[in-house]
Formats: structure tokens, sequence, C-alpha cells
């Protein structure tokens, strides 16, 4: 006997799904709104790799914002920033710094170069031998602390030299001072000031230091600088001659002034009468030299002069020895003395 199977309401379809119904017509029905159980895993599969799509998605927008973060990051402190021209400078280990007995004032400049050799080879050793003997130095390309570490190259040659020394950052990387000038000293200094440069250029920052030494009786001012080699040059050097000629006498300006003889500048300072240029481009050997670094002097007279070069750096150690006009015929006559 053929049955009618007729239309299952609503009604019908919920109660068939109830846990209730076991048999009977109806369960058939029911079968067959079940869902089979490959389809029941083609759902599962279908649900789990939207969700799985989803997580990759924020997986890697995570990923890119970090990436941008740390891009970021280590923009910051990769670029240079100018060094705080207010914080105070300190001379570290001054108790090596004592009275010369000496009538005559030592004094050298040097760009270290960071250390660097012509060869290309850092050694501190072999810069600091190129420095043996003087009482008053200025240092120009010097670097600060290295990673992991908390000592700059002035103080590491101020410890090899058994001098004082004095830091003088221009510039900031990396969250610490970077780079910029020194001093060293075995004499003592009275004060230390830190003289900002005009710039122009985005990560050329240029400082100067005066330094003031009291000796025989006097004051002596030291200008030390490394002074631009480009658009600011004109203006920096114009700034500091203004600010040497304007110093009390006995004065001293030294270091990498990056410019050469024949320069109008440096030309009109060199032709007054109470400017001395203790060495000029002529000088040792009466060649013409391009050289950029310079020891000018005021109400000082120089008594001997010397070019070391050992190769510690791509600049050449200027050497000089000074004193008073006052004492100029006596200490010559020591001098003379001692080599007999």
């Amino acid at each position: 006997m053929q049955v009618m199977k007729e239309p299952v309401s609503d009604a019908q379809t919920m109660r068939l799904r109830s846990p209730e119904v076991r048999s009977g017509p109806l369960q058939r029905v029911a079968v067959r709104e079940k869902i089979s159980p490959r389809g029941a895993r083609l759902k599962a599969v279908t649900t789990n790799g939207g969700r799985l799509r989803a997580s990759v998605v924020n997986g890697r927008l995570a990923a890119a914002v970090a990436l941008l973060l740390g891009l970021a990051f280590a923009w910051q402190g990769y670029r240079r920033t100018p060094a705080d021209p207010t914080a105070p400078l300190h001379l570290v280990a001054a108790e090596r710094c004592q009275p010369s007995p000496r009538p005559t004032l030592r004094i050298a400049t040097f760009n270290i170069r960071g250390g660097r050799g012509r060869d290309e080879r850092h050694d501190l050793a072999r810069t600091a031998a190129s420095l043996h003997g003087a009482d008053l130095v200025a240092l120009q390309e010097v670097h600060g602390p290295a990673l992991f570490s908390s000592t700059n190259q002035a103080d590491d040659l101020g410890r090899r030299l058994g001098m004082a020394s004095v830091f003088v950052p221009t510039e900031r990387r990396w969250w610490r001072d970077s780079f910029g000038n020194g001093l060293l000293t075995r004499i003592p200094v009275s004060s230390l000031q830190r003289i900002p440069l005009v710039g122009t250029q985005d990560r050329r920052y240029r400082t100067a230091l005066l330094t003031r030494v009291p000796w025989q009786g006097t004051t002596v001012q030291f200008v030390m600088v490394h002074g631009d080699d480009r658009q600011d040059h004109e203006r920096q050097l114009q700034a500091l001659c203004d600010l040497f000629v304007g110093l009390e006498q006995p004065a001293v300006l030294m270091g990498d002034l990056n410019t050469f003889r024949g320069e109008p500048l440096l030309e009109d300072l060199l032709r007054r009468s109470d400017v001395t240029a203790v060495v000029d481009e002529h000088w040792p050997d009466r060649k013409p030299l391009r050289r950029v670094d310079w020891i000018i002097a005021r109400g000082l007279v120089a008594l001997h002069r010397e070019c070391r070069d050992l190769g510690a750096s791509d600049h050449p150690v200027l050497y000089a020895e000074l004193a008073l006009p006052e004492h100029c015929v006596e200490s010559r006559v020591s001098r003379v003395e001692s080599q007999q």
C-alpha cells in the first residue's frame, strides 16, 4: 500500500528536531533534514578557514604596525641632532692638573679623526703617542662613548697620557652625545665655555670652546674649534675672527679651521700687527701646503714649533711652545743652556 507523504509544518519540524522524537514516519523526514557528516565537516572547514584568514590578516597588520614603529624608533636614534649647548662641561680627573714651573706653554691641536689613521685602522694608542709633551691639547672629531661603554675618546686619551680631559659634544645619536671636540690639559684651567656656531645645515653642528688658563701671573684665553667647510664656513670664520680679536691678550685661536691661506677673512686677520700665525702653509719645508689646521696667537711669542705626522690621522699634529714677550729672551737662553 502506498503511503502518501504529507507536507511537514514548521511546528512539526521543530518537534522532530527535539530529542523526544525517536521513531515514526516523521523520523525519516527529520533524517533527511539532518546535515550529513561530510557537510558538517565542510561547514566546519569553511568556518575555521574564515577565522584563519582573519587571524592571518590581523597578524600581518600587527607586524606591519610593529615594523613601522621599529623603523621610526631606529630613525630617531640614527639621525643626528645638536647636543645641548647649555649642558655643563666637566673637567675629568682634574687632580692631574698642576701649575707648570716653566716660563713656556706647550700647546698642540689635532684632528684625531675618531682615532682612525691613514691606514684606516683605529688605534688610540697611536693617537696618544702623537701628543706627548704637550701641556694643553685641542682635539677635533672626537667620538663619544661606544655602545655599552661610558668612556668617550677624550677621556680615553686623557687616561693614556695622564692628563685631565673634557669632551665637548656637538651632536647626538642613539640618545647619547656622539661626536664633538675635546680638551686635554696638564695645567689648571679656570673656565670652560661652549659657544655654538651658526649653522644652516642639518647634521653639521659646530661648537667653539673658550678656555681660560691662569699662567705666569696672567690668564691666557684659548679658542678651540672645528670649523665648517661648506656653506656655513664664511659666517663661522667671521664669528671666530671677531671673537678672537675681541679677547684680551694673550689669546690663542687653534684647531681645524677648514681654512686655507689666501682666504680673504683669514688674510685680514693675519695682517693685524698683533696677530702671529705660529704655523702657516709654508712651514716646515717652505713649500705651499694645503693645510687647514692653525695655531694663531696674540700677545705670545713662538719659541718652538713642530709638525708631527705619525699616520694616526689624515691631519698632522701642530705643536708649539709659546712664551710671553717679556719671558722670550730668558726662555731662549734657558733652551740654549739646556742643549749644551
